[in-house]
């Protein structure tokens, strides 16, 4: 999340708006051929895979031995497999010169604990003017 946030920040110098979230998600599979159908289809692959003129013993293995050990070493109990994701969602936004813009501290007329009790108290089941 930190990197991210550093290239992101870094890429946008104008933005002095700036809002960043992460979710951690953990999802279980049955076997390990889920899990990497899931994680091409996010996109995470290797990216010699990708590379031109790479051969098919790049692109797919031999045997399926390396699932075997896999589930072996990262299943739980009941002999699924557990995996972990981090879902980052970054925003920014510059603000537009027409925008308006915050008063300067000590400029209000009236004081905002003062308004707050002034209010009128209606019950949820009343609307405003006694309607």
């Amino acid at each position: 999340m930190r990197e991210m946030g550093r290239a992101w920040l870094g890429a946008r110098p104008a933005s002095r708006c700036r809002s960043r979230d992460v979710d951690r998600i953990t999802v279980r599979y049955a076997s390990p051929f889920g899990l990497m159908h899931d994680l091409r289809r996010m996109g995470a692959t290797n990216a010699a895979e990708r590379a031109p003129g790479a051969g098919r013993s790049r692109r797919a293995p031999r045997s399926c031995g390396w699932a075997q050990i896999y589930t072996q070493r990262f299943s739980d109990a009941d002999g699924r497999i557990r995996a972990s994701f981090e879902i980052v969602w970054l925003s920014g936004w510059a603000p537009h010169p027409d925008q308006q813009q915050p008063l300067k501290p000590g400029s209000a007329k009236a004081a905002a604990g003062r308004r707050a009790s002034d209010a009128e108290e209606i019950s949820a089941g009343e609307k405003p003017g006694g309607r």
